[in-house]
């Protein structure tokens, strides 16, 4: 691996394989794009429980009694 660019404007010192990024709030943007790629491929269902995609998550116990384990609003 190789890295491209320098790290900061003022010290100019070059990216490498280890150098470090901050991506703030990005994944969220990436994250929402990949569910409704997904979704309009007919591989996810936004009303389905999570847990139908993310195994590790059945029987996780919520914070409060009326948090319920799943987006379905009519279920």
């Amino acid at each position: 691996m190789k890295g491209l660019g320098v790290q900061d404007l003022e010290k100019k010192r070059p990216v490498t394989a280890e150098t470090l990024f901050r991506i703030a709030s990005m994944t969220k943007a990436f994250t929402a794009l990949s569910v409704l790629k997904l979704r309009d491929d007919g591989r996810l269902a936004l009303d389905a429980p999570a847990e139908t995609y993310v195994p590790e998550m059945r029987g996780w116990s919520y914070p409060t009694a009326d948090s319920r384990g799943f987006a379905c609003a009519s279920c």
